[in-house]
């Protein structure tokens, strides 16, 4: 035998070969694309937690709001009622009339 097949026997089998570390750092990749996918979706989980809790807080207040103040409430949303119908209204007859005039 040659000496440099004996030289290829003697090396140490923990030489990392090329595919062998292509493997290693696909691998590592793979565990740091599932680490980063894990926490962006604990991150989300928790923005939507703070956000429904939020809402329900909001609700919550707006209920006791009302309970406390029917009177006032019923006055607003007469009045946010009259002032969206009375806007509705206006913007119909302003296109009727400019499709009337188009003609």
């Amino acid at each position: 035998m040659s000496n440099s097949m004996i030289d290829s026997f003697n090396e140490p089998l923990d030489t990392p070969k090329p595919a062998t570390s292509f493997k290693a750092g696909l691998v590592n990749a793979e565990h740091k694309i599932a680490r980063m996918t894990r926490d962006a979706t604990d991150k989300v989980t928790s923005i939507a937690d703070n956000i429904s809790n939020t809402g329900e807080q909001i609700v919550e207040s707006s209920r006791q709001y009302v309970r406390q103040n029917p009177i006032k409430t019923v006055a607003v949303a007469a009045t946010v009622g009259a002032a969206a119908g009375s806007l509705a209204t206006a913007i119909f007859s302003w296109r009727r009339s400019k499709r009337s005039q188009d003609k």
